[in-house]
């Protein structure tokens, strides 16, 4: 991989109490700009101490990626055949490969990966929720399946989205969503609750953020952001 020296400037740029570093580009899929955030992802890990890496694709598929991070399990290049178009690149597996060998010979400091994107969120993610439910609280999986019936996916998360999209009144599907996530976030805080109420907050977020109106100049309507960016 490429030498860090000519970016150790940036390290005196950061803030002694940093604890976030945000970088973007003004384009995506150009070569030379992820070349040099890799680059820069790098730096921040290895000589800055930082220990997660953020990434804008769905949250469920990040999970799986984290899990190869962390154990080896899953292969990398196949999970990415589910990310964005601008992400399914030679630099972004040569980061992913790089952050798994960091975390071999890291075992007790490893560094993790965060999808922060919900728009394509995945069934894994309502699996966590009631998974969870029905090993902390068996008496209400009945009213969690009864509110996920119809919002989990049945098959390519777009084909689900396009659905939903379609409904008359899709406050009906979020009002769902929302109602789940009450229910698991009243539940006593134990071994997981955390990682299920987070999951539930992502389910939420799909909904929310897919319940726009057809407004092209509306800059959280997800049905013209593939016409923006070229995804179709």
């Amino acid at each position: 991989m490429a030498p860090l020296e000519d970016l150790r400037p940036l390290l005196g740029m950061l803030g002694k109490d940093a604890a976030v570093v945000g970088y973007g580009a003004g384009t995506r899929g150009a070569h030379e700009l992820f070349a040099i955030q890799v680059r820069i992802a790098r730096l921040l890990v290895d000589e800055a101490g930082f220990r997660a890496v953020a990434l804008d694709q769905d949250w469920t598929l990040c999970v799986l990626l984290d899990t190869y991070l962390r154990t080896g399990t899953g292969d990398p290049v196949s999970l990415l055949e589910a990310a964005e178009p601008f992400a399914r690149t030679e630099e972004v597996l040569a980061l992913l490969r790089w952050m798994r060998a960091f975390n071999r010979t890291h075992p007790n400091d490893p560094v993790r990966l965060v999808g922060v994107s919900p728009h394509a969120t995945g069934t894994s993610a309502y699996d966590t929720v009631t998974d969870y439910v029905r090993r902390a609280a068996p008496e209400l999986l009945g009213e969690v399946l009864a509110c996920y019936a119809e919002l989990r996916p049945d098959g390519e998360v777009s084909a689900h989205t396009r659905r939903f999209r379609a409904l008359p009144d899709r406050s009906i599907w979020r009002d769902r969503a929302q109602e789940a996530y009450d229910l698991v976030g009243a539940l006593p805080s134990h071994d997981g609750h955390a990682w299920a109420l987070r999951n539930a907050r992502v389910i939420v977020q799909y909904h929310e953020l897919h319940d726009h109106p057809g407004d092209p100049s509306d800059p959280h309507n997800m049905d013209y952001y593939p016409l923006r960016t070229g995804l179709r």
